[in-house]
């Protein structure tokens, strides 16, 4: 994974070493410089080329990061919520569209080669799918005065 912090975007290997570039926002950007001039060079002594390197030559493992997620969840309250790092998909698949977001952008940042796949991330709320009934619905253009 490279990532290009004056660009503010990522280049991801998928599976299938697939390659793709992924955008991140401002904020994202201004986390990670945070992150990189403050605590990035605690964690280990060298220069590596590791965004979360540890000290003994290495990066941190998914298990790891997975435990995190866990103990933060814990520690802010949720109970019986899955959490771990694959639900960040998820998330940011259904907000991402709950805010208004192109299908087809998101199919290429998710790194699908299908549609069908990316719905499987897809996970509409009831105030989301009210509110589009009511945007959108025939219905009301039928009782129009």
């Amino acid at each position: 994974m490279d990532i290009d912090i004056a660009q503010s975007y990522v280049k991801v290997i998928g599976k299938g070493r697939k390659e793709r570039i992924v955008p991140f926002s401002g904020i994202t950007r201004r986390e990670l410089i945070k992150y990189i001039n403050r605590y990035r060079r605690d964690l280990c002594d060298t220069d590596s080329s590791y965004l979360f390197p540890v000290k003994y030559d290495g990066h941190i493992s998914a298990n790891c990061i997975q435990q995190m997620i866990r103990r933060l969840a814990k520690k802010v309250g949720l109970k019986n919520v899955k959490c771990h790092p694959h639900i960040f998909r998820h998330t940011f698949a259904t907000m991402f569209l709950a805010k208004g977001g192109s299908p087809v952008i998101l199919k290429e940042i998710m790194g699908h080669e299908s549609f069908q796949t990316t719905q499987k991330y897809v996970h509409p709320q009831q105030q989301d799918l009210r509110r589009q009934h009511i945007k959108y619905s025939p219905v009301a253009d039928l009782f129009e005065e």
